[in-house]
């Protein structure tokens, strides 16, 4: 060991890689967009502007969070976490949660 420690940054999933998280899940689901809009309480507007990719306010990100259940907590953020736990709730056929708002 030469003494130095190793951080990782945390960062907030990208446009992109959230409405492709999101349209994944509702696909893995079976869900049309209306019924994600229902279950949610987002306008289907919403829902489809995530998943095209456009930016989601971190309220809508937190009702995705809240409202689609299964999750972990992690120290930090990172991609690797959140595919494994997409990998393992689909696999389960659980619910899913992605979000980093925790503190």
């Amino acid at each position: 060991m030469d003494g130095t420690t190793s951080t990782q940054q945390t960062r907030l999933l990208t446009a992109a890689e959230l409405g492709a998280c999101i349209k994944l899940f509702r696909e893995m689901r079976q869900w049309s967009q209306e019924q994600l809009a229902a279950i949610s309480g987002l306008s289907v507007r919403t829902i489809q502007r995530v998943e095209q990719g456009l930016s989601a306010s971190l309220d809508t990100r937190r009702v995705f969070s809240r409202k689609i259940v299964g999750h972990e907590v992690h120290e930090a953020e990172s991609a690797e976490p959140a595919a494994l736990l997409m990998r393992r709730a689909s696999l389960a056929r659980r619910p899913l949660v992605l979000h980093s708002d925790n503190r």
